[in-house]
């Protein structure tokens, strides 16, 4: 247990915490309250981000303190007001578990959070460049039953025709069942559907001009699988009931996942891997016979999965690792620091998308963050309604896009489909992020707010606002008006009075001088509902 006790916070003084739940498709929901009796917050799913997302900012008018717990499995935190003291008490399934901190003398609770990131950053990622490269996922239009050879490589020339560099296999490439219930059996590519093979069919998307990217679920074990059945030692088991998922914490079933997936990697030759875990499983493996005792098993079974993580990357720097985890159920600084990516949500519609993105980067580098918008879904959502045969293409096409450029540039729908005027404006948006969006990201871009979050169900803000700020190039302005907005303008601080700036909108190539007045630069939007706006600014002449 680690107790942090913040002497700042004078006792005469309102207190506000902050902090987000999570659920799937419903990450990042915001809550603000006064801190009065203690809080506690729990995450005992097995998953970091499950039921609250493990980051918090107290603050009132003097100081503000950001705070963030780097462990992938179950954590709880009480936040008690105690005198002229906040007292912030960790517990975690990880007895050597330290909380991380950032303190500003300041009232602004964005403060505070700039400063976490920044010591994140510059932890683990002053020295990388991530590749960032954008992608093709297969798996909301087709998921795991109409995936085969032919659709894929369909659309995997399609986005090479678009510009987009990865082409992902997402589930169902195995077993001869359902994917859930075969998971696990990674030898067995469904010849079916894949009669090329896994090593034939990567080749075959590299000879189209395009990289070849693979999904995993390596912690878990279908109920079908040929695993379950020739390997029982291997599953986590907790009061002898199975969780559904291996035990890594057991040396032999960490040293054959790994070896399945090295395997995988030299048949393949991937850039990309996708590591997926759909499971909750609680408090984990307690079984005595796998070399760990009843209440370590959970533990260890997180400490190998980052080790995994961390022999890929060595072994194989130059592949992309994305983390998923139903959507954005397990993303913490444990995570994040291993990998490349960390996937949002798996629902994405454009103001849950916005919402997603303008909280998950409060804490995470923008660069890091990967989330699609408007995926064709299969099965019917609500909200989820992209259909190329009723949607607007010079107006839904294009803001969905305009979207997908913040974070990492990724999309799931059926591009075979995509007309030719579909394919131009998917191919302009590809060029705009790979010459315009992407090279601010790599240079360590930070993010702005020019707005409150937004809402879902029309909630929040309606006209949402970002500015991505570098040292080598000019800012950008990134506006988004969702359906409800009822703002005509909006404003940025440049901090510089009477300068003339040139705003140039990279999406329709319009120019307009824009003037400082009292060091800020203010926009005026007409009220279109899912119209988005990105201004280059520029010094004016």
């Amino acid at each position: 247990m680690e107790t942090t006790t913040l002497n700042y916070f004078h006792g005469s003084r309102e207190v506000t915490l902050r902090y987000w739940s999570s659920k799937w498709g419903n990450e990042w929901e915001p809550h603000q309250i006064i801190l009065g009796t203690p809080l506690v917050f729990v995450a005992d799913t097995g998953r970091s981000s499950e039921n609250f997302h493990p980051f918090f900012v107290i603050s009132d008018t003097n100081n503000s303190y950001a705070y963030a717990i780097p462990w992938s499995g179950n954590w709880s935190v009480q936040i008690a007001r105690i005198g002229g003291s906040v007292q912030i008490t960790l517990e975690s399934e990880n007895p050597n578990l330290v909380g991380i901190g950032a303190h500003v003398v300041s009232g602004l609770w964005e403060d505070a959070t700039n400063q976490l990131l920044k010591d994140f950053r510059e932890k683990h990622f002053a020295t990388r460049k991530l590749a960032m490269k954008t992608e093709w996922n297969h798996w909301w239009p087709y998921e795991g039953t109409l995936i085969n050879e032919d659709v894929f490589l369909r659309n995997a020339q399609v986005a090479q025709q678009c510009g987009i560099e990865v082409a992902v296999l997402d589930s169902g490439w195995f077993g001869s069942g359902a994917w859930e219930d075969h998971r696990g059996d990674w030898n067995q590519v469904n010849l079916t559907r894949f009669p090329s093979g896994l090593s034939g069919l990567a080749n075959k998307t590299r000879a189209l001009g395009i990289e070849f990217g693979i999904w995993f679920e390596l912690e878990s074990v279908g109920r079908e699988s040929e695993l379950q059945n020739k390997h029982p030692e291997y599953l986590a088991k907790r009061d002898g009931i199975p969780l559904e998922t291996l035990c890594f914490a057991n040396p032999h079933a960490f040293r054959w996942a790994l070896g399945q997936l090295l395997q995988t990697i030299q048949d393949t030759k991937p850039s990309w891997i996708k590591f997926d875990f759909n499971h909750s499983p609680g408090f984990g493996c307690n079984r005595v016979d796998h070399g760990h005792t009843v209440t370590d098993g959970h533990l260890l079974h997180i400490e190998n999965f980052y080790l995994l993580l961390e022999k890929v990357r060595a072994e194989y720097p130059e592949i992309t690792l994305e983390n998923c985890s139903s959507g954005g159920l397990r993303n913490d600084y444990g995570m994040a620091q291993r990998v490349d990516f960390c996937f949002g949500s798996d629902r994405d519609w454009p103001e849950h998308a916005l919402s997603v993105f303008w909280a998950h980067s409060h804490f995470f580098p923008a660069e890091t963050f990967l989330g699609w918008c408007d995926s064709e879904w299969l099965a019917d959502q609500p909200n989820q309604n992209f259909k190329l045969d009723t949607i607007n293409v010079e107006g839904q096409l294009h803001f969905i896009l305009a979207v997908t450029l913040l974070g990492g540039f990724g999309l799931s729908q059926r591009l075979e489909n995509f007309t030719p005027e579909q394919r131009n404006i998917l191919r302009t948006y590809v060029e705009l992020y790979r010459h315009s969006l992407r090279p601010r990201y790599q240079n360590k871009a930070s993010i702005k707010y020019l707005s409150d979050q937004p809402g879902r169900a029309q909630e929040g803000a309606r006209t949402v606002g970002f500015a991505i700020e570098t040292t080598m190039y000019p800012p950008l302005v990134m506006v988004f008006q969702l359906p409800g907005a009822s703002e005509t303008k909006i404003t940025y601080a440049v901090n510089t009075d009477g300068v003339s700036y040139e705003a140039v909108d990279l999406i329709t190539g319009q120019h307009s001088e824009v003037i400082s007045v009292d060091g800020n630069l203010v926009f005026d939007l007409p009220l279109a509902p899912n119209t988005a706006y990105l201004y280059e600014i520029r010094l004016g002449s």
